[in-house]
């Protein structure tokens, strides 16, 4: 349920080109026996199927919490909203043939219907309209900034990497959008515009750019067809082969492909500067301040932890980690323990208090902390840009620092690693007793 928040996106963009088919075409009540509006049902249908699954993933994720008011998250007031559109297209289907005609008429009643869908949801939920990140605490929100996934596209190499196939779908998409008439011409639109929408957000947050290649692959998949069509039309077999393979890898993960290689080539020159910095004696030691900014994550093989994690002796029960929130959710879906805190921001109180135990200096206020958490082991990855924000604002006395140092308090313990792990990993033990 956590993606729904992000699908509300597409969920809209779908209304929104039905409600413009609907404004510039009708009903389809001049053409079509009385009652069978294909056009507005398929509206109203949708709307009726976005509130009936938003009713069904509310009471499975919520339960008891059904009418909890929350914004970042599936909650009552998404429900609401999917009630109203429902409502508005019912009304609408019910009134047909009896409201104002032509497209003027129709516009008029989309715009009344969302102003008035809009002013609904302000008067029932007031902070509807405001940003849900806006009450964080700013280290959550600095944390985030410095995550690969809620970073922007800063370069070209990551452009092609992220959303270069727009630069050959766009164009496509257009033609066909132009070419098309009817239904399909509205369903290349609803692809188009989607991908416009979903690639300006991945421009700021590159998490966005999943749903940019799923539009795009659509795109594109419809344009290997026709280059294959093209080509079995012109060239005989096996001639074709020699046409069609190249063209249609070039187009469909070519800029994939060309951004891949150029990023790989800007980590190879960040790595010869992080070595031409570090002196002979300690290279790893020398590293450690540049990777903590953007380190190479092949330090810290998680699935590797994970797997060392299942087996004795702490195989014998669950117990609670505290780790980077860049290894949460994979040590909690490949182990059988918990961990303090994922890379999401409802995990937000997590967050804070792992970043208050490892930048904490204070041992009567970390041990408060750690046995509220109830934490059983401690995990760090040295050197890595996994770990940097626990030494945000931190000096040499937080216990991150202790850890590296070997100078913690008397209930922590290091526990030795395979040789594998120790490169990177360092793990300790909480060893009072609860």
């Amino acid at each position: 349920m956590a993606s729904f928040t992000e699908m509300q996106v597409t969920a809209a963009l779908c209304l929104t080109v039905l409600g413009l088919k609907w404004v510039f075409e009708g009903d389809g009540g001049e053409t079509v026996a009385a009652g069978a509006r294909p056009g507005l049902n398929l509206s109203l249908n949708l709307s009726l199927g976005l509130l009936a699954g938003v009713a069904v993933m509310l009471a499975v994720e919520r339960g008891p919490g059904f009418f909890d008011v929350g914004y970042d998250r599936l909650s009552i007031v998404h429900l609401t909203l999917a009630a109203l559109l429902a409502a508005f297209w019912w009304a609408v289907v019910r009134l047909a043939g009896r409201g104002p005609a032509g497209v003027p008429g129709r516009l008029a009643v989309a715009v009344a219907g969302a102003a008035a869908v809009l002013a609904v949801m302000w008067l029932l939920y007031p902070k509807v309209f405001v940003n849900p990140l806006k009450d964080f605490d700013p280290v959550i929100l600095e944390i985030f900034d410095s995550v690969a996934e809620y970073g922007s596209i800063k370069d070209v190499p990551h452009f092609l990497l992220y959303a270069g196939g727009g630069l050959i779908a766009g164009p496509w998409a257009l033609w066909r959008l132009k070419t098309e008439t009817g239904g399909d011409r509205w369903a290349w639109l609803l692809l188009a515009v989607s991908s416009l929408v979903y690639l300006v957000f991945a421009l700021n947050w590159i998490r966005w750019s999943l749903y940019v290649g799923l539009f795009l692959a659509i795109v594109l998949a419809d344009l290997a067809v026709w280059v294959d069509a093209a080509a079995n039309r012109r060239f005989a077999f096996p001639r074709r082969m020699l046409v069609k393979v190249p063209v249609v890898v070039l187009l469909t993960v070519g800029p994939l492909a060309a951004g891949t290689a150029l990023v790989y080539a800007q980590g190879a020159e960040d790595r010869a500067v992080n070595e031409a910095r570090a002196p002979s004696s300690s290279p790893a030691l020398a590293l450690a301040p540049a990777l903590s900014e953007g380190g190479d994550p092949r330090l810290c093989p998680v699935q590797a932890m994970a797997r060392y994690l299942e087996q004795p002796p702490w195989a014998d029960r669950p117990r609670t980690i505290l780790a980077s929130v860049n290894f949460g959710a994979e040590l909690l879906y490949r182990t059988r323990h918990r961990v303090t805190a994922t890379l999401h921001h409802p995990q937000a109180p997590g967050i804070l208090d792992s970043v208050r135990i490892l930048g904490g200096v204070d041992d009567r206020e970390i041990l408060k902390l750690v046995r509220q958490r109830q934490i059983d082991l401690i995990l760090i990855c040295e050197h890595s840009a996994d770990d940097g924000y626990f030494l945000m604002g931190g000096g040499d006395r937080i216990l991150y620092k202790r850890l590296q140092r070997g100078e913690f308090p008397e209930w922590i313990v290091e526990v030795g690693l395979p040789r594998d792990l120790r490169q990177g990993f360092r793990l300790f033990e909480i060893v009072f007793s609860w």
